[in-house]
């Protein structure tokens, strides 16, 4: 199987879809998820990056983000509906195809940057033995700005206000969170553009303290910062997010992107 398949999954009254393919000859599954979308552009499902099909390595899954079906939201951040985690679901249709296609976890990486970023670290989570390498990522939903979380937190909760949303989604909304509720700190390459710093204050350096204060194990969190004035917070290139794949994958941890 070496062509690109798309999957369209009907679970209860939702809707699923994800694209896949599949390589011969390889023990490696990366599973990639979208950052930020312009449903004027293209309309869900929308699968971020599968251009890059060729060049990149193992076998592929992209998923689409449901939340923003028949929506004008640009970033869903995995939360489906009040009902249903979006992400939850989805991890136990990665783990039965894993299954089926016979790929061990410890041979899983989940890939995303921004919104992606903070997905592949949620699904890591769920699936104990898969890795995350994630790319200038959100570690708190709503650390990011209002203008996007609002419309998002009103949509699938009916509410704004932290306080409540933290109290009955927080493992849902927060890194963290979700090492709590899930029990479990997967192995996780985290690249930061240093020059970021609403990434830094919001997101990385929060990520960290909470980690400490709650006594948690960072023997498995591998921070790299690197220093690029323009980009800012968009993420690397193409030619430096395979490198940063390829690195994680063979384990080098002497990264240089």
């Amino acid at each position: 199987m070496k062509k690109k398949i798309q999957l369209n999954i009907r679970h209860e009254d939702r809707m699923y879809h994800l694209l896949i393919y599949l390589r011969k000859r390889t023990d490696l599954l990366f599973v990639i998820s979208n950052g930020a979308i312009d449903p004027k552009k293209k309309k869900p499902p929308v699968f971020m990056r599968n251009s890059w099909i060729e060049d990149l390595p193992g076998s592929l899954i992209f998923i689409d983000d449901p939340t923003l079906h028949d929506t004008d939201l640009t970033l869903g951040w995995g939360q489906g509906s009040e009902k249903a985690f979006a992400l939850e679901e989805i991890a136990t249709f990665i783990d039965k195809l894993s299954n089926r296609f016979k790929y061990k976890r410890e041979n899983i990486y989940f890939y995303g940057s921004s919104a992606g970023g903070f997905m592949s670290m949620m699904y890591a989570v769920m699936l104990e033995g898969t890795s995350a390498v994630v790319n200038n990522p959100q570690t708190n939903v709503l650390n990011y700005y209002p203008s996007a979380v609002e419309p998002l937190m009103n949509h699938v909760y009916r509410t704004c206000d932290r306080e409540k949303l933290l109290a009955r989604y927080g493992h849902r909304l927060s890194i963290v969170e979700g090492f709590k509720h899930y029990g479990h700190v997967p192995v996780i390459h985290y690249f930061q553009n240093h020059f970021c710093q609403k990434d830094l204050k919001q997101h990385m350096n929060p990520l960290i303290a909470e980690m400490k204060k709650e006594g948690m194990s960072m023997n498995h969190l591998y921070i790299n910062q690197y220093f690029d004035s323009e980009a800012g917070h968009r993420p690397l290139s193409k030619a430096g997010t395979l490198r940063l794949l390829n690195l994680a994958m063979n384990g080098d941890l002497n990264y240089h992107v």
